[in-house]
């Protein structure tokens, strides 16, 4: 019942955010892609809660929020001595196994296909995730781009399959996810993570 009810409130969470054309306009819990994290969170509250994701000597990190009204967790990426702290992505999680969240995935997707009517629609499949060099993580993936071009600033929605060995390594689980993706940080992604 819980996840019926966050699934119905992320739907009609989309409606607002799908309402622009550029992606600055789009919100995920009222942040955008180059807001000042600091109007939402104080120095030592994101320093508090950044995340364990990537290397102290990555171009980005990772910062964020959890037990949110919509998600599970929120993921902020700012820039590495950016000292305006620009979001340069938002990400909002919901946990739950992979086979159900394609399902609710797809569900979902029919929804923003109605709201998102001038984004062209890539449905990548399932493919390896990008972080686990070993490519036994498997994510399933939705982008709406805004500007029709792949590497540009877009909306993606994702399933994802952690490995057993990161599920037990890293304690990250399976998750429905939605996010929102500056060119710079994804152009960052699809390097490697370089």
């Amino acid at each position: 019942m819980r996840l019926f009810i966050v699934v119905f409130v992320l739907i009609f969470s989309f409606q607002s955010w799908t309402k622009a054309d550029d992606i600055k306009d789009f919100e995920i819990e009222g942040m955008s892609i180059g807001d000042s994290l600091l109007d939402y969170m104080s120095k030592g509250e994101i320093k508090k809660n950044l995340r364990n994701y990537l290397s102290v000597t990555s171009k980005y990190y990772v910062t964020g929020f959890s037990d949110l009204k919509n998600y599970d967790s929120l993921d902020i990426y700012l820039k590495r001595n950016d000292k305006k702290y620009i979001i340069k992505g938002v990400i909002g999680f919901v946990f739950l196994d992979f086979k159900k969240c394609k399902i609710k995935m797809n569900k979902v997707s029919k929804e923003i296909d109605q709201l998102f009517i001038n984004s062209e629609k890539v449905d990548a499949g399932i493919n390896e995730h990008q972080y686990d060099k070993t490519g036994n993580s498997k994510e399933y993936q939705i982008a709406y781009l805004l500007n029709e071009e792949y590497d540009d600033d877009h909306v993606r929605m994702s399933c994802t399959d952690w490995s057993s060995k990161i599920t037990k390594e890293k304690n990250w689980v399976d998750s429905f996810n939605i996010g929102s993706y500056s060119k710079e940080i994804l152009k960052w992604i699809n390097n490697g993570y370089n």
